[in-house]
């Protein structure tokens, strides 16, 4: 029997018809993000990333560059000199609501080809501008 998939009032839909409540299904899409980050960071091994939860999101770095961010199930990196790397990789789209187009890579490519996308993260860092120390009082 095939699933259906309906939203109801204050609720997201699942696979199996039932409907979870906006907080339990915003909970189970941070935990989410979160495992996507962590699959993220062991890919990019040995590189120097970290990643950082911001506005409801994760921000990616290499060499403390801000390469990009994980939210909503997806990897979003900016566009930078190395885009003509992502040529049947990705493809283009917005991050949030009028935000830039960044290139959305498909979480599947980094399950089975992770050592791929390090090799392609470490170009687009290598191709974006160092980012200036920021000097305190």
């Amino acid at each position: 029997m095939a699933a259906t998939q309906e939203r109801g009032a204050g609720g997201a839909a699942r696979a199996d018809g039932r409907v979870l409540s906006d907080a339990v299904a915003k909970a189970a899409a941070k935990a989410a993000d979160k495992a996507l980050v962590e699959e993220l960071l062991e890919a990019l091994q040995p590189l120097d990333a970290r990643a950082r939860a911001m506005f409801g999101a994760w921000m990616v770095y290499i060499d403390n560059k801000p390469l990009g961010m994980v939210g909503d199930g997806g990897i979003y990196i900016k566009r930078s000199g190395a885009d003509g790397r992502f040529d049947g990789t990705a493809r283009l789209a917005p991050p949030y609501p009028e935000a830039k187009d960044h290139w959305l890579l498909d979480p599947v490519l980094l399950r089975e080809r992770p050592d791929d996308v390090r090799d392609l993260l470490a170009a687009v860092a290598a191709a974006l501008p160092s980012r200036s120390e920021r000097k305190r009082p």
